[in-house]
């Protein structure tokens, strides 16, 4: 119920949740001990991810997306080589994930695949323990040939998708307004039928400001093993936002009460 639930706020992370792990956004000032102070004292505290935006090339043309689909040519592997070695030094920094990143990065699978096998051979030179591997995808080339790839590589794959078929064409469609909702759906059934664990993106719009009605379609149709929720940043649905600011905190308290009863993990509202 609403009169006995709080917002609460990581001002290190930046997460906000409704639970009680976290202080009163009130008590910020005076409560709250900056794990940042702690860190100072200790000179490897650098980089923990490295996110690799492998092509800007993509298959969709989103209405909301901010990327700049142009002819910028794809990553290199030389350039690959380069940022890995950096990173996995722990003398600098603590590297903990690697993030696949485009456009669609799922249409370079080869970078995908070198860049984690150079990751592992680099980890193993150096003693240190495999990197976590992410993919942000917009789940339309979820082949059985790239299943094949990022499950022995042991990438997590985070799905962006938006709500139901409907709703998530709306706004993620091809540059000549085609839905994807088809592949999407054959997608999700082979890594259901691999038993391979991924996450779900979704980016409230317009039509879905309601983050209850975009759950209930995820927890029942897609079943992810983490769910994260994104508000777009555009001037026009920052207006609209506003209009909602002081009635929608409770669908946002049900939408989590929902993802907590189905035990969903690694819960992000930061966005």
């Amino acid at each position: 119920m609403m009169n006995d639930r709080k917002l609460y706020f990581d001002p290190v992370s930046g997460s906000m949740r409704f639970d009680k792990e976290y202080r009163a956004v009130n008590d910020i000032p005076s409560q709250i001990k900056w794990p940042m102070e702690e860190q100072r004292n200790y000179l490897k505290y650098g980089f923990k991810n490295l996110t690799l935006a492998l092509t800007m090339r993509c298959n969709f043309s989103c209405d909301y997306c901010w990327q700049n689909h142009n002819n910028l040519p794809d990553m290199s592997k030389e350039l690959i080589d380069k940022w890995l070695d950096f990173f996995i030094d722990t003398n600098i920094n603590i590297p903990t994930k690697v993030l696949y990143y485009g456009g669609e990065p799922l249409l370079r699978i080869d970078l995908i695949q070198y860049a984690s096998r150079k990751m592992n051979r680099i980890c193993s030179e150096r003693g240190i323990k495999p990197l976590k591997q992410h993919i942000f995808t917009n789940a339309t080339l979820l082949s059985d040939e790239n299943l094949d790839i990022l499950q022995k590589e042991n990438v997590f794959l985070i799905l962006s998708i938006d709500g139901n078929p409907k709703i998530n064409s709306m706004y993620r469609h091809s540059s000549s307004g085609d839905s994807f909702s088809t592949q999407i759906m054959d997608g999700i059934r082979r890594l259901h039928k691999r038993g391979m664990r991924f996450g779900v993106c979704c980016t409230l719009s317009r039509v879905d400001f309601d983050p209850i009605i975009t759950v209930q379609y995820i927890l029942d149709n897609v079943y992810p093993n983490s769910i994260e929720l994104n508000l777009r940043h555009d001037a026009a649905f920052r207006m609209e936002a506003e209009c909602f600011k002081n009635t929608k905190l409770e669908s946002f308290c049900k939408a989590w009460d929902m993802i907590r009863e189905r035990k969903i993990t690694n819960i992000d509202l930061r966005k």
